[in-house]
Formats: structure tokens, sequence, C-alpha cells
């Protein structure tokens, strides 16, 4: 039976991968039957390449992925578009549908990232605090995190951490609204805070 699977290249400590067809009574480095792509997983980016059409065709000829590999085609939305192939989907439907498909994969990391951040603006450490405070602030702004930072301003108690807070809300919203409700928030009794 055929397999697509990894198979492991580079030094010690520094590993990529080729993703290849080859017989599952094969030892892992063993000789493939074909070369379909590689995975580089120590990039900052995961790097992927691979021969799409040569991978449909294996497993049209009935290779099974392992699990890995499974994993990535279904990362980089190759599953999806076999699943659209076998619905007999024209190019042009499935190339906009990846498209759609892609933005939406996007939009679900991003907000990952940002509810990450937000969770790092309440922790203890002030410097973590203050840095995710500044990350969110370079981040293209949604309401949630624009909240979140109104109640860094409200319920924090140090001054550095308001200020960098109210830096950030102005980078994401600079408007006179904003602008007017920082001047409230960072007004502590008798001076402002800087």
């Amino acid at each position: 039976m055929v397999k697509l699977r990894l198979k492991r290249m580079g030094r010690r400590k520094r590993p990529f991968y080729r993703i290849v067809a080859i017989d599952s009574r094969k030892r892992r480095d063993g000789a493939e039957i074909e070369r379909l792509g590689w995975y580089d997983p120590l990039k900052a980016d995961v790097i992927i390449e691979l021969k799409e059409d040569r991978i449909i065709h294996w497993i049209n000829q009935g290779a099974q992925p392992s699990e890995t590999v499974s994993n990535i085609f279904k990362e980089i939305g190759l599953k999806y578009k076999m699943h659209l192939i076998s619905e007999g989907k024209s190019e042009e439907q499935i190339a906009s549908l990846i498209t759609e498909w892609q933005l939406k994969q996007e939009e679900i990391k991003s907000k990952k990232i940002e509810d990450h951040l937000v969770n790092l603006c309440f922790d203890n450490d002030p410097f973590v605090r203050i840095s995710a405070i500044e990350s969110l602030g370079i981040r293209p702004s949604s309401p949630d995190s624009v909240k979140n930072i109104c109640k860094v301003l409200e319920n924090d108690i140090d001054d550095e951490i308001r200020s960098h807070a109210a830096l950030a809300l102005w980078r994401m919203e600079p408007s006179a609204k904003t602008i007017s409700s920082l001047e409230l928030a960072l007004y502590d009794g008798d001076r402002y805070v800087q």
C-alpha cells in the first residue's frame, strides 16, 4: 500500500521534511516512489511547497496520507480543494472558494493572536502587560480590543501602564471622542498621568 508521509532531511536539530509517496513497508528514510513537496517547520512562517496535482493523483489512486501529512493538507487548504473537486465545481469556483477560505483562516488566526494579547493585558507582570498593550495598539483594532484597553485604563493603578494603554488606544482610534475619554481616564484626582 502506498502512503503519503514525511521523510526527514536536514542535519541534527535542524530538520526539514520531504513529503513523499512511499511503500508503507519501507523505513522512514527509505527509497520513495515520488517526491511530492517539502515542509520546513523551523521557518518563522511555516513554509510548505507541494505538487498539488500529483498529490491529488496519488490520493485518487488509493494512497493514504499519514496523520501529520493529512494535518498539513488541512492547514493549507488542499483537503478543502479535493472536496470541491469531488463535488464537481469548476476551476473558477474552486479558485474563488479557496481565496475566501484563506481570508477566513487569516481572520481566525488574527483573532486568536488578539485574544492572546488581550489576556496578557491583565497579566501580573507589568512588563508583560505593557508589551501586550503596545502590541494591541499596533494591530488593526477591533471593538473587543478597544473595550479591553479601556478596562485597563479604568482599573490599572500603575501610571506607566495606564499611559501605555492610553497611547495604544489613541493609535487604534485617533478621534476627538477617544481623546476626551483618554483625558478623563488619565486624570488622577489633581493631576494628569504622564
